[in-house]
């Protein structure tokens, strides 16, 4: 099932040598910053993009910053799986994406005009009336934390909760897919859950809002459990397919070590070493070659339309070093 697949790639990782684990989470966030540029249609050099995961860009552009803000939310989950599901979480996610510590405010204030019609279905809305946001949110919380239902369950409901409820000026969507995460490395997933790369959901919105209309119209989320459970088997499969090439990179370092550290024996039967040396050096190229079909290329030229509302002294230094 995908929850055992889930838990695998948990003992997996911990398997894995600290700088194989490295490379699995520089990895897999390099994915999930792909699918966030293109959903707001950002054209940011795959360079910058992993510049910006090692923390070795000099420079940034408005663009960037916000995938620096998100990169620092994924980091989170990785460091912090043992935080409480509650609104100091959910405050702190939002003003991680925003870049401020201080939030003028929290909770949507504006009301929203998204009604929309589909075929087959009859009109719905996105965005409850903002005096409803509260305790709309404090009923998810209430059922997150004390539901018996598997952690999968709940992470998908609070998913589909924060794409309808709609509980944030901006962000809303994203913040349902990192808090989908939460609760997975909260409920013993731990630091694995920040690599599962749901992000790709957000560039599927006609057939997500779809599935979540027919869940909202028929009262019944096994609509939108089943699609999102879907879509996430084939990402943790992804990610259970990384931890093996890394893995195999892990013992060719550790054999390619363990020759060097016994140089000396190497003089004495210099041809067999020599040629044990050389297989490992080709098996190592080999094991570097990972697939990446899945990044995702395009060619449009729109941007972020606001900066974001903070930045760190930083982040300051970096836009003015892009400005110049």
């Amino acid at each position: 099932s995908l929850e055992r697949k889930m838990t695998r790639s948990m003992v997996n990782l911990s398997k894995l040598s600290r700088e194989g684990k490295r490379k699995l989470f520089n990895e897999s966030y390099f994915k999930i910053l792909k699918d966030i540029s293109l959903k707001y249609k950002l054209e940011i050099e795959d360079s910058k993009i992993r510049n910006i995961i090692t923390n070795e860009s000099s420079v940034v552009s408005p663009n960037e910053i916000f995938l620096m803000h998100y990169l620092n939310v994924l980091k989170d989950i990785e460091q912090n799986y043992t935080q409480s599901i509650d609104e100091d979480l959910l405050g702190k996610i939002y003003s991680m994406l925003l870049g401020t510590e201080d939030l003028m405010e929290f909770y949507r204030t504006k009301e929203l005009d998204n009604s929309f019609t589909k075929v087959l279905v009859n009109k719905m809305y996105l965005g409850i009336p903002t005096n409803n946001i509260e305790n709309a949110m404090n009923s998810l919380f209430s059922f997150v934390n004390n539901s018996t239902l598997s952690p999968l369950i709940k992470a998908v409901c609070a998913l589909y909760f924060c794409y309808y409820v709609k509980p944030f000026e901006t962000y809303s969507e994203e913040i349902g897919v990192l808090l989908f995460k939460y609760i997975l490395a909260y409920n013993d997933l731990e630091d694995v859950a920040a690599t599962f790369d749901l992000e790709g959901l957000l560039n599927h919105t006609d057939e997500l809002e779809r599935v979540l209309l027919e869940s909202q119209k028929t009262y019944d989320l096994t609509y939108i459990i089943n699609f999102v459970s879907t879509y996430l088997d084939s990402k943790v499969s992804d990610v259970l397919d990384n931890i093996v090439l890394i893995k195999k990179d892990d013992i060719v370092r550790e054999t390619y070590s363990t020759i060097v550290e016994n140089a000396p024996s190497i003089t004495e039967n210099s041809d067999n070493n020599v040629e044990q040396i050389a297989k490992v050096e080709e098996n190592r190229e080999s094991s570097n070659q990972i697939n990446n079909n899945d990044v995702l290329i395009y060619n449009k030229n729109i941007a972020i339309t606001s900066l974001p509302e903070g930045l760190s002294e930083d982040e300051a230094r970096k836009l003015e070093n892009h400005l110049k």
